[in-house]
């Protein structure tokens, strides 16, 4: 990843100096998997596939990493469906919360990747071929939980599970071609992996019976050694979800109902009355609310639930009068500027860097909609459900604000953008203070209204279909689909990289990823919280839309 300026500048320069590094560490890997036969071979063995008929169909009991849901099992519904728990709170940790908090995080995990279908499924890049397959996704989690529990001085060396599969899965998230290299026949049989992160959770669970109690009576924060252990859990609950956007590329013959996790919104069952929706019949029409302007303050300020380094210092901002959308856009509002050739001819809507993105993916319309007019979910097309959400990159939804402007000759000072962080950040505020002023109990939604996250549902719903904000009356502050804003991911005043972590956030305040807010269905945990900070590349795709956002006038 790249690092700002001021941190290259601290570091060797020299290319030969980064290769020599790059070498190092593939022998390094290559002496490591030696051990087990397992070749890195840069061409395709001719069958790479190991014969692992069990991964067809629905999955047995030795599927489950460590238990197979049971009703009455924390995040556990009474029909056997995994739900993802909300964040836990640091205040109050013990062994036994731990232990239900891990559970509960391998077995939404578990329950994604029952949905995968074959051997093949789980080597088969995506069609961008930017990530990897979906069996280093499938031990990534397993291995950074060993990693960084080593780290933070919870376990010894000797306690290492699989020394080559905690340097083979690693790292290497982040985009990057595999055209070449990354053959299927690198990758270990499943089956193996399997053991391993079965393995992994028993050292875990170790772990947990070990230190868990020390944190009784103790408010665990940043400083804290279980920050470690929480980090890992919180890693697996944001690796499931990025999942859950790769399979929602793959095709479907490679996919399965998982009969563990919820089906989409009953709306999904809908059948689609138009191929041209209208407003107020199919979506809800545009409703901009204004707000009034003030003081938003970035950053957490002590609440009790784990956090990721971006999240902690603090930005004091003036935000201006502003207005936003009481929804989300929706596939409806989207459904015009396709159709008013936003994407096949209307270049001079998009930046440079996102006409440029278009051209190469070859896209027509938002990835998710089929050409067939159907709607892809992460396991199966539905009718169009014009009233859900648009899913789109960040390119996208400026390029539709840009439409919609020209639409209505606002000028440039009114002009249609994404909200910024900001103005989402006073909304929560203000619909949260208002909660409390009013007396209410402080419940999991903080005045910001129903959210459609955890796995309720494994799909988006109707952008008007929770109950709104305690005071503003907007739609959608938290769950449903991640928020894109209109700023470039940022360090807040006072941040430092944890030292478990360091490359987590500091690459990406590069000019070069924009901030997502809110989560999505598919969040759990931390990661479900209002007050988390995430970003990506503006040409990726995560379950994300965006609100309209002008100026006051």
């Amino acid at each position: 990843r790249a690092l700002p300026a001021d941190r290259r500048r601290a570091r060797p320069s020299c290319s030969m100096v980064a290769l020599a590094t790059s070498m190092a560490r593939t022998t390094q890997l290559h002496r490591l998997l030696s051990t087990r036969a397992v070749a890195l071979a840069p061409t395709e063995a001719p069958n790479p596939l190991r014969g692992e008929a069990w991964l067809s169909g629905a999955r047995d009991g030795r599927w489950w990493t460590a238990r197979q849901p049971e009703a009455g099992t924390p995040g556990v519904d009474a029909d056997g469906r995994v739900r993802g728990l909300p964040a836990i709170d640091v205040r109050a940790l013990s062994r036994q919360s731990l232990q239900a908090y891990l559970d509960n995080a391998a077995m939404v995990d578990d329950a994604l990747f029952a949905g995968l279908h074959g051997e093949q499924s789980f080597l088969e890049l995506a069609p961008h071929k930017l990530r990897k397959p979906q069996v280093f996704y499938y031990g990534h989690a397993a291995a950074f939980n060993v990693n960084k529990l080593l780290l933070g001085g919870l376990i010894s060396e000797s306690e290492r599970v699989n020394p080559a599969f905690e340097q083979l899965f690693e790292a290497g998230v982040d985009e990057h071609p595999h055209e070449k290299g990354w053959a299927k026949s690198q990758w270990p049989a499943v089956a193996e992996v399997l053991e391993y992160r079965k393995a992994v959770h028993r050292l875990v669970s170790r772990v947990i019976a070990r230190v868990g109690d020390e944190a009784r009576g103790v408010a665990v924060d940043q400083t804290h050694p279980l920050w470690a252990l929480l980090m890992g859990i919180e890693h697996q609950r944001v690796h499931t979800e990025t999942s859950s956007v790769l399979f929602r590329e793959m095709p479907l013959a490679l996919l399965q109902p998982s009969a563990q996790l919820a089906p989409p919104h009953p709306s999904a069952a809908r059948a689609c009355r138009t191929p041209t929706p209208e407003a107020g019949l199919d979506f809800p029409a545009t409703e901009l609310l204004a707000s009034a302007g003030g003081r938003a303050e970035l950053g957490r300020h002590g609440e009790p639930e784990f956090g990721w380094d971006l999240e902690y210092g603090l930005r004091a901002v003036e935000v201006a009068p502003f207005e936003t959308g009481r929804c989300k856009v929706s596939n409806g509002d989207y459904f015009a500027f396709v159709q008013a050739g936003g994407y096949a001819r209307r270049k001079d809507l998009w930046s440079e860097e996102g006409w440029a993105w278009r051209e190469l993916a070859g896209a027509q319309r938002p990835r998710f909609w089929c050409a067939d007019g159907k709607l892809r979910l992460v396991f199966q097309e539905v009718e169009m459900q014009w009233d859900w959400p648009a899913v789109v990159n960040h390119h996208e939804a400026v390029a539709f604000c840009a439409w919609r402007s020209e639409a209505e000759a606002l000028s440039p000072a009114r002009a249609f953008r994404p909200a910024s962080e900001a103005e989402l950040a006073l909304l929560r505020a203000r619909n949260a203070q208002a909660h409390l002023a009013a007396g209410e109990p402080y419940g999991t939604d903080g005045g910001l209204g129903a959210a459609n996250r955890g796995l309720q549902w494994a799909s988006e719903q109707p952008v008007n279909a929770g109950r709104p904000a305690f005071e503003t009356k907007h739609h959608d502050l938290l769950g449903n689909v991640w928020e894109h804003c209109v700023d470039e991911a940022a360090a807040l005043e006072g941040y430092e990289p944890h030292k478990l972590y360091l490359e987590y956030s500091e690459p990406a305040f590069d000019g070069r990823h924009h901030m997502l807010v809110g989560g999505s269905f598919a969040s759990s945990g931390g990661f479900a919280s209002a007050r988390t900070r995430n970003y990506f590349r503006p040409h990726f795709l995560q379950h994300a839309g965006f609100r309209l956002a002008r100026s006051a006038a």
